[in-house]
């Protein structure tokens, strides 16, 4: 589904992300885990063509390539994301923001309700009981109404999510979704992962600092990034084991401890 060749990103002469290549194939759920500052989140910005990548890196979406591509045309085109601080309008509610989400899959329906077009009505009650659905699942039904500012920051992500889902994305890229979130809600978060994916047959990539959260029994494959290269992919267990990665983490004795089976 998603081909990455040579991808490089650069903030004036630091490179955040080097010749990082990466595929992600339909149906998976993908864990990216690394020490802060690591380029975890410009990955997803690039994909997403919030930040400009190199001329000679690739970015191939089901077969298309994704060079020279807005933002907006990454939307429709079936990527859709999250971030790690969700966005907050102070007097939109819970499901108004969820309903936002449903207007990237055609804007001309908010035209047709002004117009009092019949097939705007009908567009516009389809993505309201959608978002409801949406909601009940994520279990935030009882925080519907309520203003984006006043819900807990958990809330406030689970809403975002629902907003993403709605755009009804072939990949859909987290962010930190899981952060702030109590050890139950992580555990309702990874089970409606699971039905995105599952019932939605939505691929995900997922950034969590909870390595935890990303565990064999969500993450299908993980990749691990340290100073904007990748240095280990592949099954969960095995990503976690490999000294680079605990080198990364918790330095170079705990590494080789790993290596020695300590």
């Amino acid at each position: 589904m998603l081909e990455i060749v040579g991808l490089n990103v650069r903030f004036g002469g630091v490179a955040a992300l080097s010749n990082v290549s990466l595929k992600i194939e339909a149906g998976q759920i993908v864990g990216m885990i690394g020490p802060n500052g690591s380029g975890k989140t410009t990955m997803l910005n690039a994909i997403s063509k919030q930040v400009r990548v190199s001329q000679d890196s690739t970015i191939i979406f089901c077969e298309r390539d994704l060079k020279g591509r807005s933002s907006s045309q990454i939307i429709r085109l079936g990527i859709a994301r999250t971030f790690q601080a969700p966005e907050v309008c102070g007097e939109e509610s819970v499901l108004e923001t969820v309903i936002t989400g449903g207007h990237h899959r055609n804007d001309s329906s908010l035209i047709w309700c002004f117009l009092g077009d019949f097939r705007g009505r009908r567009a516009a009650r389809d993505i309201l009981l959608e978002a409801m659905e949406l909601v009940k699942e994520f279990e935030i039904e009882d925080w519907a109404n309520q203003k984006m500012s006043q819900v807990p920051y958990a809330i406030a992500q689970r809403a975002q999510i629902c907003r993403a889902v709605m755009a009804h994305p072939k990949l859909l890229l987290l962010d930190e979704a899981a952060s702030g979130m109590t050890p139950s809600e992580k555990d309702q978060l990874r089970l409606a992962i699971l039905r995105l994916r599952d019932e939605r047959k939505i691929t995900m990539l997922i950034i969590e600092h909870d390595v935890s959260f990303l565990s064999d029994d969500l993450s299908d494959v993980m990749v691990a990034l340290d100073a904007g290269k990748v240095i280990a992919h592949g099954l969960p267990g095995d990503v976690l084991r490999d000294p680079a990665v605990v080198t990364a983490y918790l330095g170079s004795k705990a590494a080789a401890a790993v290596t020695r089976g300590d």
